[in-house]
């Protein structure tokens, strides 16, 4: 399978749109990318092509090939509606900062959620 992935992920590099955020790279769901994940048409959202290892993200458990059909329940269908979402979670004030995300993998859907703990004051709580 990872040499399926890297072929999606080359077609992907040639139509661009590949957004990063929050230690993840994120591409649009091209026609490429359904069969190379075995996803049908009616799946909608991102796919995850890199997480970087200690990120957020990665703790979350979120994996290549992944892909996000919403994010706190707003559905998200580009890259960059994605980046906004996630964007829009790091702004939120507070200590604490909620995200669900509504995962695709392997043609089965599956929430995860986490609390992002905020380091204002430089120190552990």
């Amino acid at each position: 399978m990872p040499s399926d992935l890297r072929t999606a992920e080359n077609a992907e590099k040639s139509t661009g749109g590949e957004e990063k955020t929050m230690g993840v790279s994120l591409a649009p769901l091209s026609t490429q990318w359904r069969e190379q994940l075995h996803l049908s048409k009616d799946v909608k959202g991102v796919v995850v092509t890199a997480v970087a290892p200690n990120s957020p993200l990665a703790e979350l458990g979120l994996q290549r090939g992944d892909v996000i059909e919403d994010i706190n329940q707003h559905p998200v269908a580009t890259p960059e509606e994605a980046a906004k979402e996630l964007a829009q979670v790091q702004r939120e004030q507070g200590n604490e900062k909620q995200v669900m995300l509504l995962v695709n993998r392997h043609g089965i859907n599956q929430y995860v959620a986490m609390t992002m703990k905020s380091d204002t004051n430089g120190g552990n709580g």
